[in-house]
């Protein structure tokens, strides 16, 4: 399936009732991502992703403190929600 027409698609994950993840993607919109994750844990936003950064960066100081003793995390926070936005699109194109 290819959208010729400007499409954006949101999705919201609630992993309990603190934990949620509001993914959004696009196509053929101009000076959008094309995917969108932010996450939020007790309506605190935590984390943010972006197709066009394609990096997963913290949006609370404790959560850099929480993962600085892993260097590796955030990369594979970038993998997991990018392929969690592609999965939520794909779903709804189907």
């Amino acid at each position: 399936l290819v959208l010729t027409k400007p499409a954006i698609f949101v999705f919201l994950f609630s992993f309990n009732r603190e934990e949620n993840y509001f993914y959004t993607g696009s196509s053929n919109v101009p000076n959008f991502p094309e995917f969108v994750a932010v996450g939020y844990v007790d309506d605190v936003q935590m984390v943010y992703y972006d197709s066009n950064t394609k990096e997963a960066e913290p949006k609370q100081d404790w959560m850099s403190k929480v993962t600085e003793d892993d260097p590796r995390y955030w990369e594979g926070q970038s993998q997991g929600l990018l392929e969690n936005c592609q999965m939520c699109v794909y779903i709804n194109m189907l």
